[in-house]
């Protein structure tokens, strides 16, 4: 074959498959506005853009948490409901709506994407109040002389993985990255190699993820 028809047939399997386009690196920017949907997301298209809104919110760098009062049209003052929205974007983040029963703040919470590709990775805390069993002792005799239940607060960090190709979401764990990557054999060991029981075992996760990441670049979707 030579080169002149190769580049042809190359160039009709391109234009015959256009809906993925742009690569998502982990460093990608994307267009910042109010997501609809998890489609305007993939396309890097914000169905509402930040100009014509009016918004109070605010942003924790440490948790990558942005916590919104209120959101309103800049133009007839109508208020836009923010469970409507499947996510925002600000400063080229993208942020993922989390479901109001699943996190312990007093607005409506968003959880910044800290890992994009093919795999995308978020995370947020939840304080969650449990009755343990307490003991007084004697220290006399080093015995217990009273046992009762108290209730402590213990902050619980929540992992979760965003599959680019459909929007599904898991929990952050070795069991779903299997269920996940079985296109990739080299990673598929890696995984299992894995003890679930193994010490930094989400440090070592968390770069697994990234390389399946490099090896199966994700793109933007077009219409």
């Amino acid at each position: 074959m030579n080169k002149r028809l190769y580049l042809l047939l190359a160039g009709l399997i391109l234009c015959s498959n256009p809906s993925w386009s742009q690569e998502v690196t982990p460093t990608f920017v994307f267009e910042n506005g109010l997501y609809l949907s998890y489609e305007e997301f993939v396309r890097n298209e914000p169905g509402i853009s930040w100009e014509d809104v009016e918004t109070s919110l605010v942003t924790n760098p440490r948790t990558w948490i942005t916590q919104v009062e209120y959101i309103r049209d800049r133009e007839s003052g109508e208020a836009i409901a923010i469970d409507r929205l499947w996510g925002l974007s600000l400063d080229g983040v993208p942020y993922i709506r989390i479901a109001s029963d699943s996190i312990d703040k007093p607005l409506p919470a968003f959880a910044g994407l800290r890992i994009t590709g093919a795999l995308c990775y978020f995370q947020y805390e939840r304080t969650e109040s449990r009755n343990i069993e307490m003991a007084a002792y004697n220290p006399l005799t080093g015995k217990p002389f009273r046992r009762g239940e108290v209730t402590r607060d213990f902050v619980e960090l929540r992992e979760f993985v965003l599959r680019w190709e459909d929007g599904a979401i898991g929990p952050f764990s070795r069991v779903q990255l299997i269920q996940w990557t079985t296109r990739d054999q080299v990673i598929q060991q890696t995984l299992r190699r894995l003890r679930p029981d193994q010490e930094n075992l989400g440090d070592q996760l968390y770069n697994v993820l990234l390389s399946y990441n490099k090896r199966h670049p994700a793109f933007l979707k077009e219409e």
